[in-house]
């Protein structure tokens, strides 16, 4: 878990990305995508329970554990959760080129949520209904984000549905260093770190990263021409960016 780990330490909350995404209306009210109680009542009676699945070394290795979140808080990628609304557990799946990915299981938690609505994306099919207009030269440049989702801050209300295992009172005083804001923390037995930027196994994830994303876009390029599945392409003229977001 040690390449996991360094990535960890590396990644954090970018200012920008964290004021797109609070900017979004969906997250004003965390009504405009929760169920309400009547709903969530009905899915709770027919829906059957979910055992959440955790890596078994940090499930059965508190050592483990404790320095899993001792990294995630100096990533900048939890708090310490007031109120706990949902659970979620952690564990690591294999990349091509021999690294860990963190996957947060989110099942349970997503039952509380609307199903996000459709978002027209850019996909490589984009490009090919582009027409380039006989005066106009194609430059074109890629770039890719490194650990976006967890460049997404979210607030303490939705950061209350993705709360990990307890951690006992001490491990929270020993990370926050005896600083006097979580002090109501630390005579505790069980404190509930919580995810401060969006799981990747939020089912509104994609949703609420690539918005967010669309926004700063459009923010840097000016007028810019979004090529995305489903919509008519715009014709590429002289001085008129475009992009496949």
């Amino acid at each position: 878990m040690s390449e996991l780990l360094l990535e960890l330490r590396q990644a954090g909350v970018d200012s920008r990305v964290d004021s797109a995404l609070r900017g979004l209306r969906l997250l004003e009210d965390l009504n405009n995508i929760l169920l309400d109680d009547q709903e969530w009542g009905a899915v709770c009676e027919k829906a059957d329970p979910i055992r959440l699945y955790m890596d078994p070394k940090l499930r059965y290795s508190k050592k483990a554990y404790f320095q899993f979140v001792r990294d995630c808080h100096s990533a900048g990628l939890i708090r310490w959760a007031p109120v706990v609304r949902g659970r979620v557990t952690v564990f690591c799946v294999a990349k091509k080129t021999g690294k860990q990915r963190l996957v947060v299981d989110c099942r349970a938690t997503n039952r509380r949520f609307w199903r996000r609505p459709y978002l027209p994306m850019g996909t490589g099919s984009s490009w090919g209904e582009i027409l380039l207009e006989d005066d106009a030269d194609l430059w074109v440049s890629l770039s890719d984000i490194k650990d976006y989702f967890y460049a997404c801050g979210i607030d303490d209300d939705l950061s209350s549905y993705f709360c990990l295992d307890d951690v006992p009172g001490w491990l929270v005083a020993e990370l926050e260093g005896n600083d006097s804001r979580f002090s109501h923390f630390y005579g505790r037995d069980s404190v509930a770190p919580a995810f401060r930027v969006l799981p990747m196994g939020f089912s509104w994830a994609i949703h609420l990263a690539h918005t967010a994303h669309m926004t700063i876009a459009k923010g840097a390029l000016g007028g810019v021409n979004l090529a995305q599945d489903g919509r008519p392409a715009q014709p590429i003229a002289a001085g008129v960016p475009s992009a496949l977001v």
